[in-house]
């Protein structure tokens, strides 16, 4: 039988939790589509991975009528082929009338959190990004009163976010030179130890998307799992 597309594809991620995955699939080139009893994450006509489903869950997630352990179970295997795919994926192609950014690096898939070891985090003392050892851990940023949180961590570039209201903040410490031409190119501010970037962000959606970018763009394979910035959001 014929693969189809989903139409409601986006609908099913978000009412499963993975909206950001779905963000870097997309911003990869990667499409989900749906055959009996799989969704198949496909970029071109090369299959990168695969997740057996059934029909019926799908609809029952996106309809928000299925919770426990089956709609765990399938966020959970969502994410490990998410990194997969993102992993065997080629790079987008190149933009001829623009710089284009180097190929990105597949995040590792999200290990489940508990909730009130996430909440004790979140509340932790802040520490220097430079010493940040995990994700979503908070951190000082240049303002004394700033509250900013880990999204991706690697020797070569550390990066946090504050995401509050409809503005995202991101901040980037480490090997900044190495890295200027990158980050000017994403459209940061590059200062002399730090890269800066603010935006207006009306979504989870678009935040997500903000922060894919400027991790795809850096091109390092990141230690931390592809973060949620919703542990994040008004923290």
């Amino acid at each position: 039988m014929a693969v189809q597309i989903v139409a409601n594809m986006a609908k099913f991620f978000a009412a499963l939790g993975a909206a950001d995955s779905k963000a870097a699939l997309d911003a990869q080139g990667i499409q989900v589509v749906s055959t009996p009893g799989a969704l198949k994450f496909m970029q071109a006509k090369t299959l990168l991975a695969s997740v057996p489903v059934k029909a019926g869950l799908m609809q029952a997630i996106t309809n928000g009528a299925a919770t426990g352990p089956e709609k765990a179970g399938l966020k959970q295997a969502v994410a490990a082929a998410t990194s997969k795919a993102l992993a065997d994926s080629a790079p987008p192609p190149a933009d001829t009338d623009s710089k284009t950014a180097p190929p990105p690096a597949p995040p590792a898939p999200a290990p489940p959190m508990d909730a009130a070891a996430l909440a004790t985090l979140l509340s932790a003392a802040r520490v220097k990004l430079a010493d940040a050892t995990c994700l979503y851990q908070p951190v000082f940023a240049t303002s004394a009163a700033s509250r900013y949180y880990v999204v991706a961590l690697h020797p070569q570039a550390k990066v946090a976010a504050r995401y509050h209201g409809n503005k995202l903040s991101l901040r980037v410490e480490g090997d900044i030179d190495g890295l200027k031409e990158t980050l000017t190119q994403s459209g940061l501010d590059v200062h002399s130890h730090y890269a800066s970037l603010h935006l207006s962000a009306p979504d989870n959606l678009k935040a997500s998307k903000a922060v894919g970018a400027v991790l795809m763009a850096l091109g390092l394979p990141f230690q931390t799992p592809y973060p949620e910035l919703k542990h994040i959001f008004n923290k």
